[in-house]
């Protein structure tokens, strides 16, 4: 009888898996928080749109590939060639590109908050990881504060 009883608390105690549906609007709302295209850059912008590791958004959220910003193309082997091209190669001399990635959200235990991670990886000596948090209010999830840089090279 008290294990039963036990078994149900901790049921009731234990935090929430986020929802297909959770983790989709929260990445919805960090697509917006990509960086924007410049059509003058010399360089071109695309998303990883697969992360063999299995931590990419759209793994778990194909549909917001359609959602992806203006600018932003799936990222093609050339692509991936580019941006892993990070010492120079004689004779080689690539149209440089930065190839980004969004991590699953993390929730907290209320479901009520998340915190996003962001990963690029660029041509030449390139990378970095920013982090976004966001907060489920009246209007859906927002994005509080700025982003924060985790790290650049």
């Amino acid at each position: 009888m008290l294990i039963p009883l036990i078994s149900l608390l901790a049921a009731a105690l234990a935090p929430s898996a986020p929802t297909t549906e959770a983790i989709c609007t929260v990445g919805r709302a960090a697509l917006r928080d990509l960086p924007g295209i410049y059509n003058n850059y010399p360089a071109d912008s695309y998303y990883a749109a697969s992360d063999a590791n299995g931590r990419d958004l759209l793994n778990v959220c194909p549909k917001l590939k359609n959602e992806l910003p203006i600018g932003y193309l799936e990222a093609t082997d050339d692509a991936h060639t580019r941006a892993n091209t990070h010492a120079p190669i004689p004779g080689y001399n690539p149209r440089p590109a930065y190839i980004y990635l969004i991590n699953i959200p993390k929730f907290s235990a209320d479901l009520k908050s998340a915190t996003v991670h962001f990963e690029y990886t660029c041509t030449g000596l390139c990378g970095g990881a920013f982090e976004a948090h966001y907060a489920l209010t009246q209007n859906g999830w927002q994005r509080r504060g700025a982003l924060r840089t985790l790290y650049v090279s």
